[in-house]
């Protein structure tokens, strides 16, 4: 089956891949030639862009719904995000307005569901981004499926199921600490029983979200904002203890100290209804150093 999505004449397609949300790139997907391939319920799609149509052209098996696999990837490509008033109002910010201007059309990618969102979330809690690739990269590698054809290899991001059927603190022996192990083996055992249905958060608004995240056993405020932003596509959603953020902003903010979460929190509460987005931005910028 082939169809085609429209993007924005400005739409950055391969730019989208290169953020730190995405590490480790390469094992649940790829680019390929200048295409992207994924796995979608164990099934590969393939993406290309046509810039001088404007659309995004889909290759998938004929098992799948079209319109519904359409509106999978509307929603991981970030298609549904209002840049327009995003650009408008921020490229002239004497603080974000440099990177705004030189990336205009990035959207915040997000990730192919919320349990694979909290599961990395987890692993990236108070370590290293290169250590926490390590932690994911193992995790995917020992427990995610392999999927095979010709040159190409990709592994689906571990189920629920997968997870849930390991012993509390067997994840130690992958470098996980205690916590993280029980907090993810868990956190897999109350969806495959019935306890947890993720996609109901998605009828909350933003400090609904961020409280039933909460709730979730291991989920404190900055996971809860960080898989708000990067899953369930909040714009707001502002992870403000989040290190990386606050080190950006202590050295283009000209600051004396890098800023704690509640100086972060003042700071971006002129960025509102677009803090989570500011966020993206500016951790995409400082990675590919742009500022």
């Amino acid at each position: 089956m082939s169809f085609e999505l429209p993007v924005p004449p400005d739409f950055r397609f391969l730019a989208t891949f290169q953020d730190t949300t995405r590490q480790p790139f390469g094992l649940t997907e790829t680019i390929i030639d200048d295409k992207y391939f994924t796995l979608i319920a164990g099934q590969l799609i393939e993406i290309g862009l046509d810039s001088r149509r404007s659309v995004l052209v889909v290759q998938a098996p004929h098992a799948f719904d079209r319109e519904q696999l359409g509106r999978e990837l509307q929603r991981r490509f970030g298609l549904n995000q209002d840049l327009d008033q995003f650009q408008r109002r921020f490229a002239n910010d004497s603080l974000i307005g440099p990177p705004v201007r030189k990336l205009i059309g990035l959207r915040a990618f997000q990730k192919s569901g919320h349990f694979e969102a909290l599961v990395t979330a987890i692993a990236d809690q108070q370590v290293n981004l290169a250590f926490a690739a390590q932690l994911k990269t193992t995790l995917i590698r020992q427990f995610g499926e392999k999927y095979q054809e010709g040159k190409l290899t990709l592994y689906a991001f571990p189920t629920p199921r997968r997870l849930a059927r390991l012993d509390d603190l067997e994840l130690k022996k992958y470098k996980f600490t205690g916590n993280k192990s029980r907090f993810i083996i868990r956190l897999a055992r109350s969806i495959v029983n019935g306890e947890l249905t993720l996609a109901e958060f998605e009828k909350y608004d933003d400090n609904q979200l961020t409280t039933a995240l909460q709730s979730i056993y291991g989920v404190g405020r900055w996971t809860a904002e960080y898989v708000a932003l990067i899953s369930y596509g909040r714009m707001n959603s502002y992870p403000a203890a989040d290190i990386g953020l606050q080190s950006i902003l202590h050295k283009m903010g000209g600051l004396s100290i890098r800023p704690g979460e509640k100086e972060c929190r003042r700071i971006g509460e002129k960025w509102e209804p677009f803090r989570g987005l500011v966020t993206f931005y500016l951790w995409y910028a400082y990675e590919q150093k742009i500022i």
